[in-house]
């Protein structure tokens, strides 16, 4: 007769137990880790990439910006309109000017009425919508800052539409100063 009772035995049943940590480690790390990792490791040139197209858009921000003087600071020059021009048609006078210029496509201009308040006469908020590669809309918000002081930019959202071909969207808000006709 023998002693022993039927069934595992504690040490059988500690390895077994170890056996199926060990197994379930193993298909954890195969199924879940491994594939996250392998993933991270596709994406970071593309991290890299926007992190530096967000410097330089930051940097073309910076640049348009007016610049803060001693007393209070002035408006930028007046865009001025040609003659049996309306403030509308200049605007998309120069904004026709600044895409073609970048190679950006423009999706929709949105102006509103121009401002007749003492502290702004004549500011018509103008929204842009824009859709290029990131050279594209920084070649158009490096224009923003070229010599003309006509306008001011208010707002900028880039967005990804389609990140294997590199194409963006910008939504931009700008302020074009205009000169009535009686100046």
């Amino acid at each position: 007769m023998s002693s022993k009772k039927p069934g595992f035995s504690r040490r059988d049943l500690a390895w077994l137990m170890g056996f199926g940590f060990f197994v379930e480690a193993v298909v954890i790390y195969m199924l879940l880790i491994d594939p996250a990792v392998s993933r991270l490791a596709k994406i970071a040139p593309e991290l890299a990439k926007a992190r530096e197209a967000q410097a330089s858009l930051q940097g073309a921000i910076a640049s348009s910006l007016p610049r803060a003087s001693a007393g209070t600071a002035p408006l930028p020059a007046p865009l001025r309109l040609a003659p049996a021009e309306s403030p509308s048609l200049a605007i998309q006078r120069a904004l026709d000017v600044q895409v073609a210029s970048s190679g950006a496509r423009l999706l929709s201009t949105t102006l509103d009425q121009p401002t007749e308040s003492t502290s702004a006469p004549g500011l018509t908020r103008a929204r842009v919508r824009l859709a290029g590669s990131f050279e594209e809309i920084d070649a158009f918000v490096a224009s923003l800052a070229a010599p003309a002081h006509f306008v001011t930019m208010e707002a900028l959202v880039v967005r990804a539409v389609d990140p294997q071909a590199e194409r963006l969207e910008a939504d931009i808000t700008l302020s074009y100063h205009i000169q009535s006709k009686e100046h």
